[in-house]
């Protein structure tokens, strides 16, 4: 009986003590430096998150972020691309605060600066994906607004040091009438030890399964004796 418990006590300790799965934090803000952000803005990002514990590398949590300071310029539509092909259409799971996740459609499109063909079809190579406001106006520039996508790309795709991104936006006044420019930055590459950071330790399911089980081999032992 005690070698059965000590086994089990031995088994666990080696898999608690083995390395955890860790979540990698990709991130690129480009604003306010990048010279298409508009003057209110202190922030736009895209923060890639991997999502652990799959069988698939590929999937993501997406959070694109901006924070500003004007109450009367808001984001209608937003788009972005890794230049990796995605194997779904995104899925909003999160949208700005005082907006509905009804509020946005979701298509694989870009903005555009003409009212009619902003976000509004489907281009072919599926490299883009873009977010509107349905409401007329969207969320305003002031303090943070975020909206989360699950994003799965295709194949082997995978966010590395030769991923291109961008992230590109149309603002509008409370009329739904565009305010200068789109944000169109630069497409930048991702510095992936500037950028990648430890967010939190997740077990492997694996780990847990070996747990499981040396605590039911002595459990049973016990039982026999």
């Amino acid at each position: 009986m005690k070698n059965g418990i000590l086994a089990a006590a031995a088994v666990a300790a080696l898999i608690i003590a083995a390395p955890a799965a860790h979540a990698d934090t990709f991130k690129y803000n480009f604003c306010p430096l990048d010279a298409s952000c508009d003057a209110n803005l202190t922030e736009a990002s895209l923060i890639f998150e991997t999502v652990d514990g799959t069988l698939d590398p590929n999937d993501y949590t997406l959070t694109i972020r901006f924070v500003g300071t004007l109450t009367n310029r808001f984001i209608d539509t937003i788009d972005f691309t890794t230049n990796l092909e995605f194997a779904s259409l995104p899925t909003l799971t999160s949208a700005p605060a005082g907006t509905l996740l009804t509020d946005w459609t979701t298509k694989y499109d870009k903005v555009n600066a003409s009212a009619g063909n902003n976000c509004s079809g489907e281009i072919s190579n599926h490299l883009f994906a873009c977010s509107k406001s349905t409401t007329g106006n969207g969320p305003s520039f002031a303090g943070i607004n975020d909206w989360v996508f699950d994003v799965n790309f295709l194949g082997n795709g995978v966010l590395g040091a030769d991923s291109k991104v961008d992230l590109r936006a149309k603002f509008v006044n409370s009329d739904g009438e565009k305010v200068g420019a789109l944000m169109s930055p630069t497409t930048h590459t991702f510095d992936t030890t500037g950028n990648t950071e430890t967010t939190g330790n997740v077990p492997e399911p694996a780990m847990l399964s070996l747990f499981g089980a040396a605590l039911l081999a002595g459990a049973r032992r016990l039982r026999r004796s």
